[in-house]
């Protein structure tokens, strides 16, 4: 992955990746400490030593350097933790020198997740709703045939006129 090129009329060159994969993240309520919160930060395995970062909003909010786990766990315990987003990167040292990888995608915790659920529900119920009236009002515009209207009796006979007058018909 990490190559070293030695030639002996330069100095010593090191390659670095472009991009390193960005980590994932998730975060969970501490139930046990109604203020507190959990977010852990998984990066792709390396086999290398790394300093994973916690990110909100406000900038840095806390560092676990030099780890050889590529899962960390930051604990959180401000409770003004449910109205910010997190996000995480890590690094690893390449010579004298860090590579960074490319930020995680957002962690939304606390209010902003729980809007997102209702306003999931929210659709939910009215695409119901909708349906059901939908379903409804075709079953009353429909009408429903009586079975009278839709049997047809046929009867073949055997018509014998007995000196009747026309128009008198008698059947057998």
């Amino acid at each position: 992955m990490l190559k070293s090129v030695h030639s002996c009329t330069s100095t010593r060159s090191v390659f670095t990746p472009l991009d390193l994969p960005k980590p994932t993240i998730s975060g969970e309520t501490n139930y046990f400490d109604s203020e507190g919160l959990q977010i852990h930060c998984t990066a792709p395995p390396l086999n290398k030593r790394m300093w994973f970062r916690l990110i909100s909003e406000n900038g840095t909010e806390q560092e676990i350097n030099d780890v050889e786990s590529k899962n960390v766990t930051f604990f959180i315990k401000d409770p003004r933790h449910m109205e910010n987003k997190y996000y995480c990167d890590y690094r690893i040292r390449i010579g004298n020198d860090f590579a960074y990888s490319k930020v995680s995608n957002a962690a939304i915790t606390g209010s902003a997740n729980i809007l997102r659920l209702l306003l999931a529900a929210l659709i939910l119920v009215a695409t119901a709703a909708i349906t059901f009236n939908h379903f409804n009002t075709l079953h009353r515009s429909i009408p429903l045939d009586q079975p009278s209207d839709n049997v047809t009796f046929t009867m073949e006979s055997v018509v014998t006129a007995t000196g009747q007058k026309p128009g008198n018909v008698y059947i057998d």
